[in-house]
């Protein structure tokens, strides 16, 4: 089965971050997932949470190293991880092309690279006068 979804830009924009602190976490890229973004009026406590993710990958991963981590073919990933990168990189790869349509020489404009044993998903530029269909009120069940 095959869904349609329609989303703004940056609704498209949060999804392919979310995409990306999936596969990101499930590689074991835990201080990546501190999201340095959402702390940027509280440095202090970004420095903290850093360090405290550091100690967490070497609990979660077993590896002693703060900087490492496995690639996303390794088996040790789990596939919804390389699921959601192949989903990342596609989402990314149109909206780079979207925002900057005479390209660039960062690696979000080349044509993604399957790495899961799923299609790649398909996306497209929707025209404004695109409609999602509408499904039926929620029925109450009777009891």
């Amino acid at each position: 089965m095959k869904y349609e979804v329609h989303v703004t830009e940056e609704q498209l924009s949060l999804l392919t971050k979310a995409l990306e602190l999936w596969g990101r976490l499930c590689m074991g890229q835990i201080e990546e997932a501190a999201l340095p973004e959402i702390f940027v009026d509280r440095l202090d406590d970004f420095a903290q949470t850093k360090e405290e993710l550091r100690r967490l990958v070497s609990l979660m991963t077993g590896m002693d190293s703060p900087t490492a981590s496995h690639g996303i073919r390794s088996d040790k990933v789990h596939p919804s991880g390389r699921v959601a990168w192949d989903m990342y990189k596609a989402f990314l790869h149109r909206l780079s092309w979207d925002r900057n349509p005479e390209g660039g020489v960062a690696n979000c404009f080349d044509r993604p690279f399957p790495i899961s044993d799923r299609p790649l998903p398909t996306i497209k530029k929707a025209s404004d006068d695109e409609q999602s269909e509408e499904l039926p009120e929620r029925r109450r069940a009777s009891y």
